[in-house]
């Protein structure tokens, strides 16, 4: 074989090995399609000139020439649809493509017939070569027309583009240059009759193409070639070292010891095999990977600035140095993410602000992915709409003004935290996939060194706050410790005292000796003219040398509450603490202008502030401090503490003031009391006197009508009798109850006696039985008396008071029974007697049983059922039994379901 035809055969072995590895890592990329196919027709063609110029039939060597025709044809239009694929012009320029796709389809046919070639005959030193027809010469212009077409695109393209992208452009140029330039030359034989020297360069054209692919990621290959060369070489090296050392040692050794020999062999070949691997690896590497970054050596190295740093600032100029420096990079900038007011990501030295309108870092919040300078192209091709394109271009435009090819967002709880943006690789070529992965397991790490970084930062912002509102609240406490010993010794002193004028001078001159300002005024509202006058004023010999330029008393001076330039009077009016530095602006109008600043002079006075004094709601007057100091630089403790003073003396007022209207109603009450013991000392004689008047003359009347009743004036007509009865009956309720008035005015003046005497309660009760038995009957009632079980002995007691008792409830319950009946049960004790009477009568309400021994209560509705009735039997009758000694209740189970009246006396 020819060195030209064993040329074709490399050329054949090596296209179509790339061809098989471009296609086999990723058969749906166009880009690796359209190179699959020049590839294909590029071994093709040259198995169809290894066939012509090598075979020495003629019928074959025609064959082979078809073939070389048709794939020699198809060559430049798959380049064309390769650099299409790449530039990304293939959806723009796909008609362009089509067109010479058609016309390369119709050359092809035209090169089966004669007007293409006349046949084959030897040419210089080779079997075969073509003899051209008379439409030959269309074949290499269309040849060279595709070919400069496709270089045109390409330089045209490189202008506009950067990093990657345009390094493979310029390698495919060079190579293009070789390998068309040399294939151009297999014209030259049957065109111009020399000798197709180029050739040769096609098989650097394949190699430069091979190189290109591994080294500028031309369609992802890189790895499979050069592991493929690895293990190549590795197979190759075994095989021949086994052959070499067994053939060697068989010679040597004449058959002996081949068993031996061959183990030997094998052990050395399985021992050195991985070192061989690895050094091959290297090499291999070192070609294809060469100025490779050990990016687990990188991550170690960010960890251990990780690891050892906590101030955010330092970290992020750390680690961005560290990764600048590393992976080789034009810059490496960390932006954090901050919310203030409104959210914008910026270097921890605030400066290169980017706010979220802006385009990389709207598109990094919204897809929260990472984004690929060089990527964005492919992502463009695969959009549909224009403006999503057209946004691409402002984002692909933006990145590359600032020179970055990789923009990373560093997530947090699902959250952008950060945004880490790498620049463009100093050696231009793009970022490759092992270099992504670097990044991907970096932005974890990222986000957790910058988490531990913020949290140690805001920690040692809280320490040093703290330690600040430590040392503030320590002054704080201090002067208003100081305050509050001032104020309550104040306070100690205002509150022995009960002299409203001593007291609100004390106040007045501890405004200077205990708070130690300049001194105090204490205003008073006058509520009846609606004014203001000074109360008190602090007494000091500056003070006193200044109030003595005043024309006269200043506590004669007064202003209006309506006066609305006085600052004074707009403290109390608003309620509010109003400060001012003219002392004419508190004083005015009562005090000139002109001596209010003369006053200010000498006083050394720089401000006035203006606290109101309430109670409750009420404002009943103004403090005016005189400051030695300007107003802006009083204290909100000093404040506080005017304030404080300013409730004392609006407690202090109430306290004076309630305590002088107590002693002027204690006057008034004890002055009312003697005149009310006076009364009721008169309306006791009176009723004294009136009752022993009425007793005597109703006496005499009971007398005469009992006689005549009784016959000793003759008979009584039958008309006349009833008459005559019911006047005696009125008599016995009239003496009754002035028994009554005369009983409670004996009580209500102490002069309430008991005769005690030993009687017998049977018969006592009897008597009063038989007393109401006439009035029971006309009201159709039973009235009994229910004796004890054994005999009662006789009882120490007051026989008329206890009657009265007993006689008020009979009555009472005679009155107050509309039918049914009345008994009066009697019990004897070991220590007492107890006396029952119970009707079924209008009952008591619940809630009325306890006060029915009040002095005037009668029962609910007990005044229409019987008008008469004075509300005193039963508080008489209570005060006869407890002094007695005994006790006295009601009880009833409610309204229409009767009572009882109940009392005990002891036994002595």
């Amino acid at each position: 074989m020819s060195i030209f035809g064993l040329s074709s055969l490399v050329t054949l072995i090596l296209s179509l090995i790339i061809g098989i590895f471009v296609i086999w890592e990723n058969p749906k990329s166009l880009l690796n399609r359209s190179w699959f196919f020049v590839s294909i027709c590029a071994s093709l063609w040259a198995l169809g000139l290894l066939g012509v110029v090598e075979s020495s039939d003629e019928s074959v060597a025609l064959k082979f020439q078809y073939l070389l025709d048709v794939s020699g044809i198809f060559i430049p239009i798959f380049f064309l649809l390769f650099t299409l694929v790449l530039l990304d012009l293939y959806k723009i320029k796909k008609n362009i493509f089509k067109t010479f796709f058609l016309f390369g389809f119709v050359l092809a046919i035209l090169s089966f017939t004669p007007l293409f070639k006349g046949g084959v005959s030897p040419k210089f030193n080779f079997n075969f070569w073509i003899d051209p027809g008379p439409l030959y010469l269309i074949f290499p212009l269309f040849f060279s027309i595709s070919v400069i077409f496709s270089v045109y695109l390409m330089l045209k393209k490189y202008k506009s583009l950067t990093g990657l992208k345009k390094q493979q452009v310029i390698y495919i140029l060079l190579t293009a240059l070789f390998g068309f330039g040399g294939g151009t030359t297999n014209f030259f034989p049957q065109l111009i009759n020399t000798y197709p020297f180029g050739n040769f360069f096609v098989i650097f054209y394949v190699v430069a193409i091979t190189y290109a692919i591994a080294k500028y990621r031309l369609m992802d290959i890189r790895l499979v070639i050069s592991r493929s060369i690895l293990y190549f070489l590795l197979i190759l090296i075994v095989a021949l070292t086994f052959t070499f050392i067994t053939f060697t040692t068989g010679q040597l050794l004449e058959g002996r010891g081949e068993v031996f020999v061959t183990l030997l062999v094998s052990l050395i070949i399985v021992v050195g095999l991985d070192p061989l691997k690895k050094l091959l690896a290297r090499l291999s590497d070192s070609f294809f990977y060469r100025g490779k970054i050990d990016y687990q050596e990188v991550l170690r190295d960010i960890g251990g600035i990780i690891a050892s740093e906590l101030d955010l600032h330092k970290l992020t100029e750390r680690m961005e140095d560290s990764l600048q420096k590393e992976i080789k990079v034009r810059q490496a900038r960390l932006y954090l993410c901050i919310n203030h007011g409104e959210q914008y990501f910026c270097r921890t030295d605030g400066k290169e602000k980017f706010f979220n309108e802006d385009l990389v870092i709207k598109r990094l919040l919204e897809k929260k992915e990472m984004i690929i300078t060089e990527e964005l192209g492919r992502q463009k091709a695969e959009l549909k709409t224009e403006e999503e394109k057209e946004e691409i271009d402002q984002l692909q435009n933006k990145l590359d003004e600032q020179k970055l090819g990789l923009v990373m967002p560093i997530m947090a709880k699902n959250k952008v935290t950060a945004v880490l943006c790498i620049g463009q690789k100093l050696s231009g070529s793009p970022f490759m996939q092992d270099e992504i992965d670097f990044f991907e397991i970096l932005a974890p790490q990222i986000a957790t060194a910058l988490e531990k970084s913020k949290l140690f930062e805001e920690v040692q912002t809280a320490k040093l706050n703290l330690e600040y509102l430590v040392k503030q609240r320590t002054a704080d406490l201090e002067e208003r410790n100081r305050y509050l010993v001032a104020l309550q010794g104040l306070i100690n002193v205002i509150t022995r005292s009960l002299d409203f004028q001593k007291v609100m001078q004390t106040i007045a001159d501890g405004i200077n000796t205990e708070l130690g300002y300049i001194g105090g005024i204490l205003n008073f509202v006058n509520p009846k003219t609606n004014t203001v006058s000074i109360g008190a004023i602090s007494n000091t010999p500056q003070i006193q040398k200044v109030i003595a330029l005043v024309p006269q008393d200043v506590k004669k001076y007064s202003v209006s509450l309506a006066e609305p330039g006085n600052l004074a009077m707009q403290a109390i009016v608003k309620k509010e603490i109003i400060s001012g530095e003219r002392m004419h602006d508190f004083f005015k109008p009562a005090i000139p202008e002109q001596l209010s600043e003369k006053i200010q002079e000498a006083l050394g006075a720089k401000a006035v502030l203006a606290v109101p004094v309430y109670t409750e709601e009420n404002i009943i007057g103004v403090i005016d401090f005189v400051l030695a100091k300007p107003a802006v630089e009083v204290t909100k403790v000093e404040k506080e503490m005017m304030k404080s003073l300013a409730n004392q003396v609006g407690i202090v007022f109430r306290n004076l003031t309630l305590y002088q209207k107590i002693q002027q109603a204690n006057i008034e009450l004890k002055e009312a009391n003697v005149r009310l013991q006076q009364l009721d000392k008169a309306k006791s004689e009176f009723l004294s006197i009136a009752s022993h008047q009425l007793r005597t003359p109703l006496t005499g009347i009971k007398g005469y009508l009992s006689m005549i009743l009784e016959g000793d004036y003759g008979p009584v007509p039958s008309g006349l009798k009833t008459i005559i009865e019911n006047l005696s009956q009125n008599t016995d309720r009239l003496t009754r109850l002035v028994n009554i008035f005369l009983n409670v005015s004996r009580i209500e003046s102490g002069r309430f006696e008991l005769v005690i005497q030993e009687i017998d309660l049977i018969k006592l009760l009897e008597e009063v039985i038989t007393e109401f038995k006439p009035d029971a009957d006309k009201k159709n009632l039973e009235l009994h008396l229910h004796l004890p079980a054994k005999l009662l002995p006789h009882i120490s007691l007051d026989r008329d008071k206890i009657k009265d008792v007993v006689v008020n409830m009979i009555d009472n319950s005679i009155k107050y029974t509309p039918e049914g009946r009345i008994d009066v049960f009697v019990e004897a004790g070991e220590n007492q007697v107890k006396v029952m009477v119970k009707d079924t009568g209008v009952g008591i309400k619940e809630g009325e049983v306890n006060s029915l021994f009040k002095k005037f209560v009668r029962g609910e509705g007990i005044a229409q059922i019987h008008t008469g009735g004075s509300g005193l039997g039963l508080y008489i009758a209570k005060n006869i039994i407890e002094a007695h000694g005994g006790k006295i209740w009601a009880e009833s189970a409610g309204k229409g379901k009767g009572s009882a009246f109940i009392f005990t006396l002891p036994i002595h």
